[in-house]
């Protein structure tokens, strides 16, 4: 009798469980396709950066993608397949490709409709130029982690190859670095570990881009590991940028780093088997130069009247600096709606509009879309869209919206509408610059991240 009981409880156990299954299939697949419908309405189908291909035919569902990643919500399953839900939040953890059991993803940069340029460059970093390596989010990539990864990598292959590479000009170092933020303190610790002769220049201060995020808080969702340093763990998966740099600090005088601050890179050009770098003070001869400047270096401008005036700004520092003024914000990703909240808290009393050129704010991701809409609701911001500006002057700023020309009163003005690449200044110097459609990374860059 005990013996029926335990087979008919059994048979109760295994009941539950493919009812489980078949409800989180059911809504699952309701709730991946609702989401797939909202990307294609608002036109939110194309990743920006590095993401994953997904070979249906070697995929079998398992989810693991989907559970494993760290952004919540960008990947899914439907009708039994992995698929990316919401393309343009994708930002290339990569965990996606190192969980799926099948080798059934493999990480690409660009798309045939959103083709993206980068430098063409080894899998150690290596541009076509020898002895010249670009590290960071400049190769194609963002994500602090991977930056970290690419400056270790670089130096480590620098290291091997300047064993090899015959350079009887005597260098002032032997590796030049440009740029303090996340790639280029890696580099930097990795030089020190290496015991070799380096230099690192920043143009402003140590920290690099974190520094000029214009949010508080940073997604950390997995340790960071540096040369010398070992892993960095934080408490929490969300990290304020302040700590980064407090934590990166305390390292950079431990170990006594070879960094100059507000050091402007004007320049570097090849002579012979080494090369010089320009700064406004002081040129440098040196064996290796490693490019870890990022894309923020050179704000794109607007190109219309008046955009000299001293009222102007492409980067916020902190909001609380701005009270009771009126602001306008210009532009329609991240850091254009980011910075536009953040001057917007009721507290600071300010007015501030938000300009974007297209009808909605594709580019950014659900939470600054949701915090934006949240405050436009309750009159905190203004939103214009499908707005252009015309011109700006000592008081106002001129706007075409959508056919109508508008003047607004303003004190300030931010404007966020990218950042102009190198890509000239690279080329100039033999570097190979080419088009991604969609092309795997293995092919390009294996980061290995």
């Amino acid at each position: 009798m005990i013996g029926g009981n335990l087979d008919i409880l059994g048979y109760v156990f295994i009941a539950l469980l493919g009812l489980l299954f078949f409800l989180r299939e059911k809504y699952g697949r309701k709730k991946t396709e609702t989401d797939l419908k909202n990307s294609i309405k608002k036109k939110q189908v194309e990743p920006y950066t590095l993401h994953p291909l997904i070979k249906t035919e070697l995929c079998f569902g398992c989810a693991a993608c989907v559970m494993e990643c760290p952004e919540e919500g960008v990947m899914g399953l439907l009708s039994g397949k992995a698929i990316l839900v919401k393309p343009n939040k994708c930002v290339g953890h990569g965990v996606c490709k190192d969980i799926c059991p099948n080798e059934a993803i493999e990480l690409v940069i660009g798309t045939k409709n959103l083709p993206i340029e980068i430098p063409n460059l080894t899998p150690h970093f290596e541009t076509n130029v020898d002895g010249l390596y670009i590290v960071g989010e400049l190769g194609g990539m963002g994500l602090i982690r991977n930056a970290v990864k690419q400056g270790m990598l670089a130096i480590e292959h620098a290291k091997a190859q300047l064993k090899s590479r015959n350079i009887d000009f005597v260098t002032d170092h032997d590796v030049v670095i440009v740029g303090a933020g996340p790639s280029g303190f890696s580099a930097t610790l990795a030089c020190k570990k290496e015991e070799l002769n380096y230099l690192c220049l920043e143009q402003e201060e140590f920290g690099g881009a974190i520094r000029h995020y214009p949010r508080q808080k940073i997604v950390m969702s997995f340790p960071l590991e540096f040369p010398i340093v070992g892993k960095m763990t934080f408490r929490k998966n969300i990290v304020e940028k302040e700590e980064i740099l407090e934590r990166w600090n305390q390292v950079r005088e431990k170990e006594n780093l070879n960094i100059l601050e507000n050091h402007r890179f004007d320049s570097l050009e090849k002579k012979g088997n080494h090369f010089i770098i320009h700064t406004p003070n002081k040129s440098y001869t040196t064996k290796v130069a490693v490019i870890a400047m990022g894309v923020g270096g050179t704000p794109r401008k607007l190109g219309v009247e008046g955009e000299n005036l001293e009222k102007i700004s492409y980067r916020l520092i902190d909001a609380k600096n701005y009270t009771n003024q009126n602001i306008v914000v210009v532009g329609g990703g991240n850091s254009a709606a980011e910075a536009a909240a953040s001057l917007s808290q009721p507290e600071l009393g300010n007015k501030v509009v938000l300009v974007c050129r297209k009808d909605n704010l594709n580019k950014c991701n659900e939470t600054n879309i949701d915090i934006a809409s949240r405050k436009s609701k309750a009159g905190d911001l203004e939103i214009k869209y499908e707005s252009i500006v015309e011109s700006i002057d000592e008081d106002t700023i001129t706007l075409n919206c959508d056919g109508t020309i508008e003047k607004i009163e303003n004190h300030f003005i931010f404007v966020f509408a990218g950042s102009e690449k190198p890509f000239p200044f690279l080329r100039s110097l033999g570097v190979e610059i080419e088009k991604m459609y969609g092309t795997p990374l293995k092919e390009k860059s294996d980061v290995a991240v």
